[in-house]
């Protein structure tokens, strides 16, 4: 919805729908309280209100039903994680009009960039950077996790990101070794391994950064650890080019790993 409108809001949590007809006409169905948003937006032509007591997925079908008539067909995101089972199904059953599967293969178009893309993605880098800065920076004995995540929130957040679509991580000790764990007030001790995971949002493009603390002298064994990591970056960067598949990077970087 905001690659195709540039329509941008934290409300994605509550249901809304976009709809683009054959004349490019194109109307947005959404929460009251977004009138304003979509108002200001010129891609946007039209505006449907749901009201706090209405249910969307209703409101969306009785729009479609007004708006198209009974030789027109419906083309909707099956394969969108924003539409639940009970609302395909009630549109199935209650739209006056055919309704059919259309994921439509606009991804396509999203993978070559723009030079205003490149740019802003760049400017996330770099916010994502001053975020992992602030953060390996606030790291010491006795300092808590959640003091370190507000290090990296202002950071990036002073380095211009906007709110991030995915939240940074900063985890600690044992709980390292467990997939997307999170800041949960655990106070740094001796010897410890943290982990950092920064980001930068431009305009909703988004750059990563990552990177391990220890606190205190590192073993051997994350000395070997470590240029093992940074090895198998030098290769991954190596092997990305156009026309390269992602699998092919991953299957170079597996035989350093390997080795």
């Amino acid at each position: 919805m905001f690659w195709l409108t540039g329509y941008q809001t934290i409300g994605y949590f509550t249901f809304q729908a976009l709809l683009i007809e054959s004349n490019h006409r194109v109307t947005l169905v959404s929460r009251i309280v977004n009138k304003p948003l979509a108002s200001n937006n010129p891609m946007i032509d039209i505006f449907f209100p749901i009201s706090d007591t209405e249910i969307g997925i209703e409101t969306l079908t009785n729009v479609l039903n007004r708006k198209l008539g009974e030789s027109y067909q419906i083309g909707i995101e099956t394969n969108s994680s924003n539409i639940s089972v009970d609302d395909y199904r009630f549109l199935l059953a209650h739209a006056n009009t055919e309704v059919i599967p259309w994921n439509y293969g606009y991804q396509e178009f999203r993978r070559k960039k723009s030079a205003d893309q490149i740019k802003w993605m760049k400017q996330a880098g770099h916010a994502a950077v001053r975020g992992l800065e602030a953060a390996v920076d606030a790291i010491q004995v006795g300092a808590s996790e959640n003091d370190i995540a507000a290090a990296m929130h202002h950071g990036s957040i002073s380095a211009g990101s906007e709110y991030l679509g995915h939240p940074p991580l900063v985890v600690s000790g044992p709980r390292t070794a467990l997939c997307f764990a999170m800041w949960k007030r655990r106070v740094i001790e001796p010897q410890d391994v943290v982990l950092l995971e920064s980001a930068g949002c431009i305009n909703r493009y988004h750059a990563m950064v990552a990177t391990s603390v220890v606190v205190g002298r590192a073993s051997p064994v994350q000395r070997e650890s470590a240029q093992v990591i940074i090895e198998v970056l030098e290769t991954a960067i190596k092997a990305i080019r156009p026309g390269v598949r992602s699998k092919d990077i991953d299957a170079a970087c597996r035989k350093v790993t390997e080795r």
